[in-house]
């Protein structure tokens, strides 16, 4: 499964236009540039009982547990990783350890940067999400706005449904100088929408790197 509004922020615009985030940014006791070691201490806030770990794309118990999520293929050819919290039910089955937000829970999502030589870089939180229900919207976006304000972008997209049905759906977006915060409604390809927190600068430079990777001749043999 690939989160529909990864990287979604970006699609909104461009540059920041308002200092209205001056990051980095903290949700749910996470921080943007957090090491992926940092991820998997804090664990999860608020969540149901059970056995819960963090599992990324390429872990054998993300595989074994079917509950391995994304990242896009190009961008998992430069190295991102996707990672969220599952929790054992008790019955040897697994599932998404749920984060609480608003008057709701949700699954989160972690992107993190490629393995690198340099700490500073490496491994480091670039975007976190939450896959939300659309009818979960109002709540959100309220629970947005007296944190954050007035958003910067309010629009309503029009989009076709994984069903085919057209629909008008809402979003909303705060930016800073480096930072931005993103609420989808629903997305094109699934009947879930999200908030997405993401360093943009750092997206952006990813989604070059995986350009660029993905028009590049291989190596003759």
């Amino acid at each position: 499964m690939i989160l529909p509004l990864v990287l979604a922020a970006s699609l909104l615009g461009a540059p920041a236009r308002a200092d209205v985030l001056r990051g980095p940014i903290v949700f749910l006791g996470f921080t943007l540039g957090d090491t992926l070691e940092e991820v998997r201490r804090k664990g999860v806030p608020d969540s149901e009982p059970g056995d819960v770990r963090l599992v990324c794309s390429g872990d054998r118990l993300a595989r074994e547990t079917g509950q391995e999520m994304g990242p896009p293929d190009d961008l998992r050819k430069v190295g991102v990783k996707a990672c969220h919290f599952i929790r054992n039910t008790g019955s040897g089955q697994w599932q998404p350890a749920r984060f609480k937000f608003g008057r709701h829970k949700h699954t989160s999502l972690f992107y993190f940067t490629p393995k690198a030589n340099d700490p500073a870089l490496s491994e480091r939180l670039y975007l976190m999400a939450l896959i939300v229900e659309p009818t979960t919207f109002d709540d959100l976006a309220a629970s947005l706005r007296k944190q954050y304000g007035k958003p910067e972008d309010e629009i309503v997209r029009s989009i076709r449904t994984k069903s085919g049905t057209p629909r008008e759906v809402k979003m909303i977006a705060w930016y800073g100088p480096r930072y931005a915060i993103h609420l989808q409604e629903q997305g094109d390809e699934l009947d879930v929408g999200g908030v997405t927190y993401i360093d943009h600068q750092t997206n952006s430079a990813l989604r070059r790197l995986a350009k660029a990777a993905a028009t590049t001749p291989s190596p003759r043999p």
